[in-house]
């Protein structure tokens, strides 16, 4: 079942969103772009009843979190209804946010190795629901052999792929 409408930001809870790292003038850019113009698409949400909450954000936390900024908890954010479990849920942001522009190769690989995960460690079945080959799937997976600073510098990106597989 799906349903769109709105909803009170203050009754909307940020889900475990994949993308770690926001970059700042990015998030700027939306926040000045909802504060004039509001939010046109809705974010993907679950139904909860957990502490005043009746909502958790699936897919969309960026917009969620600029129009919070933009306008504040009262502010009636458009909303697709997913009554999905938790783990649907996870595995449907994994899998949103694994296939958006932007995505840092750390961020890939840590989502990446989370998916495969909730599908039992079958990498063709996870290379597959990505949209991914299966030499990507690999590649991306070892990445998770770099020290946590090497990841967070590609999260950041300060450091990027091809100065990690070349050593330079």
């Amino acid at each position: 079942m799906q349903q769109q409408l709105t909803a009170p930001l203050k009754h909307i809870r940020i889900g475990l969103n994949p993308r770690q790292y926001f970059e700042p003038k990015a998030m700027a850019e939306l926040t000045d772009s909802i504060r004039e113009h509001g939010v046109d698409t809705p974010i993907l949400v679950r139904p909860i009843d957990e502490d005043g909450f009746l909502y958790e954000v699936i897919a969309g936390g960026r917009r969620y979190r600029a129009a919070m900024a933009a306008h504040g908890e009262d502010y009636p954010m458009p909303i697709t209804v997913k009554d999905v479990s938790p783990v649907q849920a996870r595995r449907m942001a994994l899998t949103e946010n694994i296939q958006r522009a932007g995505l840092s190769p750390a961020e890939e690989a840590r989502d990446a190795a989370e998916l495969l995960g909730l599908h039992g460690g079958d990498r063709d079945v996870t290379a597959k629901t990505l949209g991914w080959s299966r030499s990507t799937l690999d590649n991306r997976l070892a990445l998770l052999n770099c020290s946590t600073a090497v990841l967070d510098a590609l999260m950041r990106q300060e450091i990027n792929i091809v100065l990690i597989c070349t050593g330079n």
